[in-house]
């Protein structure tokens, strides 16, 4: 398959996450925890933090969506679609992710339960923080495993670095995912320290 191809796959995946995450994404009313993200979102930013740690998450998305709603306005529509637009872009980093890791039709495929993946979709319609947290832990570990792989670049790091952060401040359990991924990386560089030393 040429890369032209495996473009055009993606690009139709993608597309097709949108479309199944937009499609009705008004028709129900906002619920309990919906309403409390919007609720905090709406008051001061000093205030943000204070309320969000009242209710045992962290601030970062309804910082986010205090920012967002000034942007495009407050109706059930647009305060969902922040979620939407997360959570479109976390299928991409699936494809960033497979390529890292997997063939390319391996990748094709998981972009592909990505896309469908009612569990995905329901969560990329809510007005939560769960979409967000997803794509920043995503895009933590492909800027880690870019890091290793590459020429060390201070770039990939501080990617890594900020999404990780992201990631915590959006969902406490984002945290484990952090604590894998640090230990994987301490690992790495043991194995490979003790692979040049044992070359001297």
């Amino acid at each position: 398959m040429s890369n032209r191809i495996e473009r055009l796959l993606i690009l139709v995946l993608v597309l097709g996450a949108f479309w199944l995450r937009a499609f009705r994404l008004d028709v129900q009313s906002i619920w309990s925890d919906e309403g409390l993200s919007l609720f905090r979102a709406s008051q001061d930013l000093a205030e943000i933090p204070g309320l969000s740690a009242a209710g045992i998450h962290p601030p970062f998305y309804e910082l986010l969506l205090h920012f967002w709603e000034i942007l495009v306005g407050r109706t059930e529509f647009s305060a969902r679609f922040l979620s939407v637009f997360f959570g479109v872009l976390a299928v991409a980093a699936f494809y960033q992710l497979g390529r890292s890791l997997i063939s390319r039709w391996g990748t094709i495929l998981a972009v592909l339960v990505a896309t469908v993946a009612p569990f995905l979709v329901y969560y990329s319609q809510e007005t939560r923080m769960y979409a967000p947290a997803l794509f920043f832990s995503m895009v933590s570990v492909v800027a880690a495993i870019r890091w290793l792989r590459g020429p060390r670049s201070w770039i990939w790091l501080a990617c890594y670095i900020a999404a990780m952060a992201a990631a915590v401040y959006s969902h406490y359990y984002a945290w484990l995912i952090t604590a894998f991924l640090n230990i994987f990386l301490l690992l790495r560089f043991w194995s490979q320290r003790r692979a040049g030393m044992a070359q001297l």
